[in-house]
């Protein structure tokens, strides 16, 4: 990325460079867009458009060198489009396949009255896990972010963390606003957020011997074990949600890559038409 910037900054330099040695602002922009056509021959397409942008703003009265430019900065438009395109194709591929390797191990949820359900790993389903004090991941059914059910049966501690430690090394979550907690015959249950839960699935991640958690608020601390299976499925949950995200992701970015390359391909078009109309021969 550094060295493609560096190039993109050399290339506007040179073509200031050139356009300086004009004898008029009609040979200046000329030059400009000489080299802004070479970039695009040459497909630094990103640089080109800089050189365009430089012709567009320094002789802005070239009206009909600037007309050239349109055309150029078109195809410059298209080719980065196109590259663009190629690379989030990549990384389409990338994410479905990840996808699909961790699809089966997962069940879907449906919740009632019109709520969105949510996927939760196989390994650790269970009909009554919320009935126990504990944590559970999920991965949200619509957007597919990571979530953290947290349930403490028959307490009130204000929760507002999970903690966990690694000698002397202690991670938490983000802490909550007291009003998210949902308070039901003494139990508290809150769901924290995929940016909330992240530093916890990082610590997980990163330290094998954390055996187990604390569920803290200022009115007490429940430790709970941490099973082998529930930190892997807190991992393996979190690390299907990147894929969905990714997935999503480069969907969103290939539409908007397209709408670019099909607007650069009207463009040139138009502009080929254009020039086509204003060469045919005149009647006298």
């Amino acid at each position: 990325m550094f060295n493609a910037a560096n190039k993109t900054i050399a290339a506007v330099m040179i073509a200031a460079a050139m356009a300086s040695c004009g004898d008029s602002d009609k040979e200046k922009a000329a030059a400009l867009l000489g080299e802004a056509s070479a970039l695009v021959e040459r497909g630094d397409y990103g640089a080109a458009i800089e050189v365009i942008d430089t012709l567009d703003v320094r002789y802005a009265g070239e009206i009909e060198i600037r007309k050239e430019g349109l055309l150029c900065r078109a195809r410059a438009v298209e080719g980065l489009a196109k590259d663009s395109i190629i690379a989030v194709d990549d990384m389409l591929a990338r994410s479905i396949q990840q996808i699909d390797e961790r699809e089966n191990d997962f069940r879907y949820i449906e919740m009632p009255n019109g709520i969105d359900g949510y996927l939760i790993a196989k390994s650790i389903y269970d009909t009554n896990a919320m009935n126990k004090t504990g944590i559970q991941p999920r991965i949200d059914g619509s957007e597919g972010y990571f979530q953290l059910a947290v349930n403490i049966r028959g307490r009130k501690i204000g929760f507002e963390r999970v903690s966990v430690s690694d000698g002397s090394n202690v991670v938490t979550t983000v802490g909550i606003n007291p009003s998210r907690l949902v308070t039901v015959e003494g139990s508290e249950m809150v769901v924290l957020t995929q940016e909330e839960a992240t530093p916890l699935v990082e610590a997980l991640r990163a330290a094998a011997g954390i055996s187990e958690y604390k569920l803290c608020g200022p009115k007490g601390t429940v430790t709970v074990k941490l099973t082998p299976k529930l930190r892997d499925a807190i991992v393996d949950s979190y690390d299907y949600a990147m894929s969905m995200q990714a997935n999503r992701l480069a969907q969103i970015k290939r539409e908007k890559f397209e709408r670019q390359l099909q607007m650069a391909r009207d463009q040139i078009a138009n502009s080929m038409s254009s020039k086509a109309l204003a060469s045919e021969p005149t009647e006298d």
